[in-house]
């Protein structure tokens, strides 16, 4: 086989096109066999109404405004300084001027994502977690189902739905 120094440039040109047809048509043939992402969810995600929030980490404390949430996970705003922190591997959940407070939810992060534009303080961003519920105490599962039924407003979208590519679980 030639070296690349002996080869001729319009053999060299050859041999490149060739390698990137195949290339580019294994990958069309790879974007025709998928259907699009697997879902995950088992239950119906539910909107938040306002005054719903998590705590997503103990030190330093972070918390945000629930988005939305179904029995087995849920979606949170925040806002970030930027600054990495240690990642929780539970949360607690409260109502505003209430007495209803979840606390120490076991969860996995699904995804965490800036959702643009600065936040109120300035140099924070706005990002957005979402989780994935853990095994829970049978305690927190009725609390979650209370808030369930009296603290949301809406079906964002039924699992069985084709769903916008929001991150979350």
């Amino acid at each position: 086989m030639e070296s690349l120094d002996q080869m001729s440039l319009p053999c060299l040109f050859s041999a490149l096109k060739n390698t990137l047809n195949y290339n580019f048509l294994k990958g069309i043939a790879a974007m025709k066999n998928t259907e699009g992402p697997v879902e995950k969810r088992s239950h119906n995600r539910f909107q938040a109404k306002d005054g719903v929030y998590a705590i997503i980490n103990y030190k330093p404390v972070i918390f945000g405004k629930i988005i939305n949430l179904s029995k087995d996970g849920m979606a949170v705003r925040y806002s970030s300084n930027g600054q990495q922190s240690n990642v929780s591997s539970e949360l607690d959940v409260f109502i505003m001027d209430s007495n209803f407070y979840i606390e120490k939810i076991q969860i996995k992060i699904v995804s965490d994502f800036e959702i643009g534009g600065k936040s109120l303080f300035g140099s924070q961003t706005n990002r957005q977690r979402c989780f994935q519920f853990g095994e829970m105490k049978p305690s927190q599962h009725f609390q979650l189902d209370y808030l369930l039924q009296n603290h949301t407003q809406k079906r964002c979208f039924d699992k069985d739905d084709k769903q916008p590519d929001d991150h979350t679980i």
